[in-house]
Formats: structure tokens, C-alpha cells, sequence
């Protein structure tokens, strides 16, 4: 068996083998490895002319083919223009074709170019989207304006109805347009294709306006131009008011108001001219009346009134009454004196006179220093004069002064110097002078005064009494403690003008006796000095031992609330006038200060609290 030389390709031995590779070993789409062809000869194997190779062929890149020599030949690409691909025509793509380097173009139209709707007022125009198709931008928005704008009382601006339309907005046909409906004028409406048609006017004679039929208008009606008439009746129409002899003819004024035309003036002659006593000739009054001008029935006529005739009056009607006689009785003439009563009238018209008899009194009354006066039967008062002077009277109660006539009348009251009483428990032998009662001297009432203070403590007040023979160690001691509330202006004034009796008394089968009185006088020195002294609390009394007419030697008046007031006095001697007599006390002992403006303090003793022993009293 023969080799193959790898580097000649030549079989040693060629005859050897069939198929057996030789040469080159290329082995590609054009050719194989070479082999014997086992005649000695080494074959190429390539492949047969126009196999295909290389280069598939497409629409835009020819097919290579092997060229039966071993090699691939390449036919390039299908020239420029070629068709290929998709061969759609439509707005947005044109057919594919090549572009002469092997690729087949698919001609889409740009972006920007229109493609299927037209853009309209109401349809957005579509555009090609580049990649061959057309993109629909559906409808411009409902109510965009569009078409004709016109806005009128029939139609509306046109719109876009949101789905590519541009719609007419006229009014319906129950839209008021044009001329506005009245009485007279009937409204125009729209006619639902935008135009307002005219409906012209209300037929003439028909109702309008008011209603009114009166003496000046008729009811309103339409002219059949539009127009409502109002149809006044003419100036000078007759109306309202009737003219008669007081009132004017009311007339119409042409505007459909009746004028009124008013009264005849006052005072215009009309009815009856009769001129009488009673009545005046009639007279229109001014308001259209015509009044009769009868005389008011105070008006007099006929017969004059005298004191027994009555005066004639109008009736108020126009004629005069006879009014007749005052009635009898009535007063006339001279009027009632004391000697004449009120002369009356007969009934007949006469006055008669009518004289008081002589036993009617008159004039002066009677009283104690005056006569009575009487009627003369004639009509006159008879004067009886005077009471003789010094005639008794006793007009009045004053024991102070004589009561007596004085020749003239009158009943004089002389003062006089008698006794008399002045009221006053603590004064004695009062006396008149200058027609007054004198109070007298200042001393103890008879008996206890009633409402004096009193201790509010009971039991703490005493009384001491000492009596001697000759009386010069006579002695009295009493205080009054615990007392009812005291002021100082109570106590009186005794510095300058009050006086104080100090009083005992005592009481037997229930009977008070005075039986010690003493008086403590205003103001007054003893010893150099006043006597009385006071203090915002107190008055104290002290004659410093001079001797006086009575016994008193101290005396103290102190203020206080309730339970706080007290007073004390003290008395000795001779002028303290004790009785020699033992004091009873078989039922109280009641030792009382009294001041001149009639205030008073007292204590009361039970006898059961009262001892006497040895000429001395004791009691608390």
C-alpha cells in the first residue's frame, strides 16, 4: 500500500487505495479533503459549481456559491431598492426594499405624519407612531366651542359632543325670546332651529290693564298694535256728586278720575228767604248742605222775660214758644231779710211782697250782754240794744278772770287775784295774776306720786330715822341703790334752776301721811362755795355744815344703766322737823325725790322690813 505525502499530496503507491485521503483536507462548504481516486491520482472533492455557500441568500444579500474549484464565491448583496420584506403600502409604512448592504429597510412614515382622521373642531387628528401604525387621538372634550359661536335668546354657542361631533345648541321651542308677553302683545318664542319667531299682538277689543268700570273709565282693552287702552270717558263728564243748589256737577278729568268740583261757598242763597224772629233765610253751609239758619233755642221771642214772666224762646224749629208764667212761688223782687221772707211770684206774672210778723226775730241775736231785736211787721228789724254794764255773762271757765257786761255788748274779762290750781301736785297756794294761776311755792304732793324709778335690785335701798326730844340730833339718812337707768338731763338742772323735795311717807291702814318734806334748793354757796356741783356722771350737793332753814346737809345724784344709778341724801337737825310721834308703818314706808320738772325717784318699804326701836327706824 502506498503513503500519501502530506506535503505533495502524491500518493506513493496511487493505485493502492480508493478514498484514501491525500492532498489537502481542507474541508469546507466549497470542498473536501482530497482522496485517491484509487487510478493513482489524488482528487480535489470539491464541491460542484453553484452549491451554496458563504452567504445565505435572503431578499436584500445574494446567495454565495461554490465556483467547482474549492472556493466560495461571493455575490454581494441584492441591489438598492429591491423589494423585500413586507410589501404593506398603507399612511404610515411604504413596502420594505433593500438597502444594497444586505438589510431590508421596512420604510415606516416618520412620527409626525398624519395618518386616518383628519383633525377637526371636534376630532383630534391621528399621527403615525413611527413603527408603521396610525394612532388614533380619539375626540376633542365635550362642550368645546366649535362651529358657530352665535349666543342668542334662541341658541347657544355649538359644541363638541365628545365623540367627534360639533353639535347646534339652539334654545327649544318653549324658549321666550324677542318681544316679552303682555296683555296686548303675545310672546314671541324660539323656533327650535335657532331664529325667534314673532307672534305678534293680542287681538283689538280684548281685556287688559284694569278692570275698572266707573263713572269716568271703562275696562282697558288691547289697540291690536300692542297697546293696552286705558278708555277714560272725555273731560266734562258727568260724575260723582249731582249739582244742586249747594253742590257743584263733579266731572270726569279724562284720566279715568271723577273731579270733585266741591260746594257751593257759604252763605249762598238757597231754599226758604223767610227772615223772621226765629229764622234767617236759608244758606248753603259750605259742605253742600243747604241749611235752614233757624234761630237756637236760646234765642228769645215774643214775651220778655221778667221776674214772674218767662222770656219766649225760639224752638229751634223757626218758630217762637210761648214759654207762660214763672210758677207760683218762685223767687223774685227783694231777696229773704230777717223781717221779709223772699217776695214769690202770684203764677199770674205779678211779684208779691211777703213781711215777717212782729214776734220774728232779727238782726242782733240775744246773748248775754245783748238784747234780742225784732220784726216791725213791716219788713224792718227793730234794734233792742245792749245788756246794762256790769250785767253777770260767765262766757268763759277762767277762774283767773271776772266775766261782766260792758254796755256795748260785749263780755269783757277782767283779771282778778283769786285763788286757783294749777295742776301741779308739788306746788302749793297757787294764786291768779295777770289772768294766769301762779304755780306757789314748791313742796311734796299730799300723797305718793304715781311712776317714779324704782330700785331694779329690791333689798338693797334703806332708810335710817333717828328722833330726839329738842330735835338737834334729829337725823335721816336714806339711799337708793341699784335704780332704774338714769341719764343726767333726768336729774334736771338743779345748779341753776330745779328744785328737789325729798318726801316720806307714812302709810297706815293703807293710807299715806306725809310726814317729812324737806326742799333742797338750785344753786346757791354754802361755805364760800356753790353749794351744787355737777360732773359729766353726777350732781352732788353739800352745804359744808352751815346751818340752813331745813336738814338737808348732802345729797349725791349719780347716772347709770339699769341696776346702776343710785342717789343719797342725808339730813340732821332741828330743821328736819321729824315727828315726835312714833311713825305706824303697819303696811309701807315710802320715802320719794321728786325735781321740779316733775321727775321721781322712790323706794317703797314692806313694813315687815321696817324696825323702831328706841326713837330710831330702820328699814331696807
Amino acid at each position: 500500500m502506498g503513503t500519501c505525502d502530506t506535503a505533495s499530496g502524491v500518493c506513493s503507491d496511487p493505485f493502492s487505495i480508493v478514498d484514501k485521503a491525500c492532498g489537502a483536507d481542507s474541508d469546507t462548504e466549497c470542498t473536501n479533503p482530497d482522496t485517491c481516486d484509487g487510478g493513482g491520482a489524488c482528487q480535489a472533492n470539491d464541491v460542484a459549481v453553484n452549491t451554496n455557500c458563504g452567504d445565505d441568500g435572503t431578499e436584500c444579500i445574494e446567495q454565495d456559491l461554490c465556483d467547482g474549484l474549492g472556493a466560495c464565491a461571493d455575490n454581494g448583496f441584492v441591489a438598492v431598492a429591491s423589494a423585500c420584506g413586507n410589501s404593506n403600502d398603507t399612511e404610515c409604512t411604504n413596502p420594505d426594499s433593500c438597502n444594497g448592504a444586505g438589510s431590508c429597510l421596512d420604510n415606516h412614515e416618520a412620527a409626525t405624519a398624519t395618518c386616518e382622521d383628519d383633525g377637526t373642531e371636534c376630532t383630534n387628528q391621528d399621527f403615525c407612531d413611527g413603527g408603521g401604525s396610525c394612532t388614533d387621538n380619539g375626540f376633542v372634550a365635550a362642550d368645546s366651542a366649535c362651529g358657530d359661536g352665535s349666543d342668542t335668546e334662541c341658541t347657544n354657542p355649538d359644541t363638541c359632543n365628545g365623540s367627534g361631533a360639533c353639535q347646534v345648541n339652539d334654545e327649544s321651542t318653549a324658549t321666550l325670546c324677542g318681544d316679552d308677553g303682555t296683555e296686548c302683545v303675545n310672546q314671541d318664542k324660539c323656533d327650535g332651529d335657532g331664529l325667534c319667531a314673532d307672534n305678534g299682538f293680542v287681538a283689538a277689543e280684548i281685556a287688559c290693564g284694569h278692570v275698572s268700570d266707573t263713572e269716568c273709565t271703562n275696562p282697558d282693552s288691547c289697540n291690536g298694535a300692542g297697546s293696552c287702552l286705558d278708555n277714560h270717558e272725555d273731560s266734562g263728564f258727568h260724575c260723582g256728586d249731582t249739582g244742586t243748589e249747594c253742590t257743584n256737577q263733579d266731572q270726569c278729568d279724562g284720566d279715568g278720575l271723577c273731579a270733585d268740583s266741591g260746594y257751593v261757598d257759604a252763605d249762598s242763597a238757597c231754599g226758604d228767604g223767610s227772615d223772621t224772629e226765629c229764622t234767617n233765610a236759608d244758606t248753603c253751609d259750605g259742605g253742600g248742605a243747604c241749611q235752614d239758619n233757624d234761630e237756637s233755642t236760646d234765642t228769645t221771642c215774643g214775651d220778655l222775660g221778667t221776674e214772674c214772666i218767662n222770656q219766649d224762646n225760639c224752638d229751634g224749629g223757626g218758630s217762637c214758644a210761648d214759654n207762660g208764667f214763672v210758677a207760683a212761688d218762685s223767687a223774685c223782687g227783694d231777696n229773704a231779710t230777717d223781717c221779709s221772707a223772699q217776695d214769690t211770684c202770684d203764677g199770674g206774672g205779678a211779684c208779691q211782697v211777703n213781711d215777717e210778723s212782729t214776734a220774728t226775730t232779727c238782726g242782733d241775736t240775744g246773748t248775754a250782754c245783748v238784747v234780742q231785736d225784732n220784726c216791725d211787721g213791716s219788713g224792718s228789724c227793730a234794734d233792742n240794744g245792749f245788756e246794762a254794764i256790769d250785767t253777770s255773762c260767765n262766757t268763759d271757765i277762767d277762774v283767773c278772770t271776772d266775766d261782766v257786761c260792758d254796755g256795748a255788748g260785749i263780755c269783757v274779762h277782767p283779771n282778778n287775784t283769786a285763788s286757783c290750781e294749777d295742776g301741779d301736785p308739788t306746788t302749793w297756794e297757787d294764786q291768779c295774776s295777770g289772768g294766769s294761776c301762779l304755780s306757789g311755792f314748791f313742796a311734796c304732793p299730799m300723797f305718793p306720786l304715781d311712776g317714779c324709778r324704782a330700785p331694779v335690785v329690791p333689798g338693797k335701798s334703806s332708810i335710817y330715822l333717828r328722833t330726839t326730844s329738842d330735835g338737834a340730833k334729829d337725823a335721816l339718812k336714806w339711799k337708793w341703790k341699784n335704780g332704774a337707768a338714769t341719764s343726767l338731763a333726768d336729774y334736771g338742772d338743779p345748779i341753776n334752776s330745779d328744785e328737789y323735795s325729798l318726801c316720806l311717807y307714812d302709810e297706815e291702814n293703807e293710807v299715806p301721811t306725809l310726814v317729812v318734806e324737806q326742799v333742797i334748793e338750785p344753786g346757791g354757796t354754802c361755805g364760800g362755795k356753790p353749794c351744787w356741783k355737777g360732773s359729766p356722771r353726777m350732781y352732788k350737793y353739800n352745804t359744808k355744815g352751815v346751818v340752813t332753814s331745813h336738814g338737808v346737809g348732802n345729797l349725791k345724784l349719780k347716772t347709770g344703766e339699769d341696776g346702776k344709778a343710785s342717789i343719797a341724801a342725808k339730813a340732821k337737825g332741828v330743821g328736819l322737823a321729824l315727828p315726835l310721834a312714833p311713825l305706824q308703818a303697819d303696811s309701807h314706808l315710802t320715802v320719794q325725790l321728786i325735781s321740779q320738772p316733775g321727775e321721781c325717784w322712790e323706794t317703797v318699804f314692806d313694813a315687815a322690813n321696817v324696825t323702831i326701836k328706841n326713837g330710831k327706824l330702820k328699814a331696807k
